[in-house]
């Protein structure tokens, strides 16, 4: 704590502002009631059991436990702080450039290293290229290793791919892996001369994302390969291709049509030395990070296993305590992180093991060592997958979390669902129901909001009507879920567990079952769609308009809103657009406040 921090305490001390307080985390964040008001600036664990917001202007606020709707102690609210890089912001050294001529203009956005792409271009390897292209300098040696995760255009000549490059100019000499949209393919190809067609290298067939692509220089030899798992790798193609010492790597992206934008995301980028079995960026499970998950929900992040027997697992959280679960209330045993489009291929209801691959094999738990999870399958008997390179999530039930008062989320990802809490000058004590009392430090306090108790999922009601587009049936026009053809939907990189996604021209309209003072909400265009078209959302309570946002698309940041619906018996959706293409609209994580 700082001297300046010790005035302001002193100082409201000397007020009667508030009782003796202590900052969660150094970082100002945002504080919202269950009575529709928003705080701004350092959360505060104050003696007293509430919560202080040390704001800038206006000084400490006191907001009591059961008022709280959530807080966000590490929040950013200034728009030029937030994680999405485009253009000369990208990680340095990367840059972006359109090469060629294309109608529009390529862009990226980076959020925690994944990169989100959009791109238009006629080709990348014939006469006339264009493209949008992520690149940064290589010199020497070294190879590009990317997992792509989404790839969508409305062509199927349309192409997601690694390059090098002698620079970045147009017909330049290259070797390039690329990834067909809709042709289920990879090819591999050169071109040796400045303005000169590309040359076939080789040919992967029945491969589409997500996949790992690597693209290796050694010499003057260039190697394209693929993986499934990031482990183990197929080579493609090699060739020669002289082009000295100091060229540039990326990715690049054509929706194979100069006037329409593909959109692609990346993830695990790496670019390194050359290795020719490069391995994932998490591949050692000793340093991997590990998550387990309870039955009743609770989640702890970077957890160590550290005995296991018939009955009972002895976890070790990262601050140091020794948990003994029994495994009749374990759901899940993570070995490495994974994005949510792969944690989407779990099947609900269905033990076994999801392999990095993105395979899953259905079968009864049988047991678990250092390295190797046992399962029992109908299909394939009795086997032994290794941790890490064939398991990647071993799943043993679903987890069936019951109502909680609070749920308290911490700096390494653990999300603890909470039957009560209480926080004083120490940090915060919850119950658990699994584990019982459990101590969070104030230092890890990353959020803490009012758990099912008060909220209510509005994804979980069904709708009393539904209005859609003509030629639409009610069932077509909208979603209720985390995912649509079994990609999560996103807003700004962020998946949504419980979204409702609507296409214009959809209205819908849910009855109330009970007394709700608030609706709250994020919405926007989901990531996937193309920036081309426009909608906004419209929101009613007893057929009165209570808000209507501006026309939005995919490119524009996510909008979060706290409704007041207070004695209304009926709120309402609508979604409209400005083009005659059915846009979608994601209102994610919508909830009613009781």
């Amino acid at each position: 704590m700082n001297a300046v921090r010790h005035i302001l305490y002193a100082a409201a001390l000397s007020l009667g502002l508030a009782a003796l307080v202590f900052p969660a985390i150094a970082d100002a964040g945002v504080l919202r009631t269950l009575d529709g008001k928003t705080y701004e600036g350092d959360i505060l664990l104050s003696a007293d059991g509430t919560l202080a917001v040390q704001r800038k202007k206006e000084g400490i606020v006191n907001v009591d436990l059961g008022n709280l709707l959530e807080a966000d102690f590490k929040a950013d609210t200034s728009a030029a702080r937030r994680p999405t890089v485009v253009d000369d912001r990208l990680p340095d050294p990367w840059k972006m450039i359109d090469v060629g001529r294309a109608a529009l203009p390529g862009s990226v956005r980076c959020v925690d290293g994944v990169f989100y792409l959009k791109g238009a271009g006629a080709t990348l390897s014939n006469h006339n290229e264009s493209f949008f292209f992520v690149y940064r300098p290589l010199s020497g040696d070294g190879q590009i290793v990317v997992h792509a995760r989404e790839f969508q255009t409305g062509n199927s000549q349309g192409t997601l791919s690694l390059i090098i490059r002698e620079d970045v100019q147009p017909m330049a000499r290259a070797a390039m892996l690329m990834l067909y949209a809709g042709k289920g393919m990879m090819r591999y190809g050169y071109r040796a001369e400045h303005n000169r067609d590309f040359a076939a290298a080789g040919q992967a067939n029945r491969e589409t994302a997500p996949v790992w692509m690597m693209l290796a220089r050694q010499g003057k030899t260039i190697i394209a390969s693929k993986s499934a798992d990031g482990s183990h790798w197929d080579s493609i193609g090699r060739v020669d291709l002289p082009l000295g010492k100091d060229v540039v790597v990326g990715i690049g992206l054509s929706s194979s049509d100069p006037n329409a934008l593909a959109s692609a995301i990346v993830e695990d980028i790496t670019v390194g030395p050359f290795n020719d079995q490069p391995k994932p960026p998490v591949t050692d499970i000793a340093n991997a990070i590990k998550t387990v998950t309870l039955k009743s929900g609770t989640v702890i992040g970077g957890a160590a296993l550290l005995s296991l027997s018939d009955k009972i697992v002895g976890i070790g959280d990262p601050q140091g305590h020794a948990l003994n679960v029994p495994i009749t209330d374990l759901a899940r045993l993570s070995f490495m992180p994974l994005s949510p489009a792969m944690l989407a291929k779990i099947p609900e209801h269905t033990p076994g093991v999801l392999k990095p691959s993105g395979d899953f094999i259905e079968g009864d738990f049988a047991g678990l060592d250092a390295h190797y999870v046992k399962l029992s399958s109908v299909l394939f008997g009795l086997v032994n997958l290794s941790i890490g390179d064939e398991a990647a999530v071993l799943v043993l039930r679903d987890a069936e979390p019951a109502p909680v008062a609070m749920i308290v989320q911490t700096a390494n990802g653990s999300r603890f669902l909470a039957r009560s809490l209480q926080v004083d000058h120490d940090g915060a004590t919850l119950d658990e129901v699994t584990l019982g009392s459990v101590h969070v430090a104030p230092k890890d306090i990353v959020d803490i909001k009012a758990g099912s108790q008060r909220l209510q999922w509005l994804d979980a009601l069904k709708p009393a009507s539904i209005d859609a587009p003509d030629g639409l049936s009610p069932a077509n026009a909208w979603i209720a879920g985390g995912s649509l053809a079994g990609k999560p939907l996103a807003l700004a990189g962020a998946p949504s567990d419980h979204a409702l996604c609507l296409l214009a021209g959809t209205s819908l309209l849910w009855r109330l079952d009970g007394p709700y003072k608030l609706l709250i909400f994020r919405c926007g265009v989901p990531d996937a769609v193309l920036p081309a078209v426009s909608a906004q959302l419209i929101v009613s309570a007893d057929s009165k308009e209570i808000l209507r946002t501006p026309l939005r698309t995919s490119l524009d940041d996510p909008q979060t809103f706290s409704l007041s619906i207070a004695g209304a018996k009926t709120i309402s959706l609508r979604v409209q657009s400005d083009a005659p293409l059915l846009c979608p609209f994601l209102c994610a994580e919508a909830q009613l406040v009781k």
